[in-house]
């Protein structure tokens, strides 16, 4: 993959939840690179988490050695993202999540 190296930003260029089968796709920006993954949402005894597929498991293996809280950065967005709380993209994934509860609408 190209992606080996020791002090890079690892970016989360965006993401985009299909709701109809839970898919959730990313786009992450590496070195300028950008790389594309999908995971799905999966639900067990009221606990959520994501299962990744090969290709996005084997790119944050790769890059997890810059700093081990990646994945749980992504998983902390993403589940905050299809529960309404807006983020601002590009996420440094290196950076801790820091999330503000969904506004909801004025309705006065």
């Amino acid at each position: 993959m190209g992606t080996q190296s020791t002090s890079r930003k690892i970016l989360l260029k965006s993401l985009v939840h299909h709701v109809c089968d839970d898919t959730i796709i990313y786009v992450f920006l590496v070195d300028e690179v950008e790389f594309c993954f999908s995971a799905r949402i999966r639900s067990c005894d009221g606990i959520r988490g994501l299962e990744y597929t090969d290709a996005l498991e084997s790119f944050l293996m790769s890059v997890m050695c810059d700093n081990p809280r990646i994945s749980k950065n992504l998983c902390t967005i993403s589940l905050g993202y299809v529960d309404g709380v807006d983020f601002y993209f590009p996420i440094n994934l290196q950076d801790p999540v820091r999330m503000e509860p969904p506004t909801s609408p004025d309705f006065e």
